[in-house]
């Protein structure tokens, strides 16, 4: 919440629908690495 550009997308009442996704691996070496993702979504 402390993001000057992700905070405007979580707070935006236009979104109904949410994905969320995790993935582990190596990162610019570091081994163990976890990945986060949202996608915001309008309901068609």
């Amino acid at each position: 919440m402390k993001s000057r550009t992700h905070r405007p997308n979580i707070l935006k009442r236009g979104f109904r629908e949410v994905g969320i996704g995790t993935a582990t691996g190596t990162f610019k070496g570091n081994r163990g690495y976890i990945m986060y993702t949202a996608d915001f979504e309008k309901r068609r």
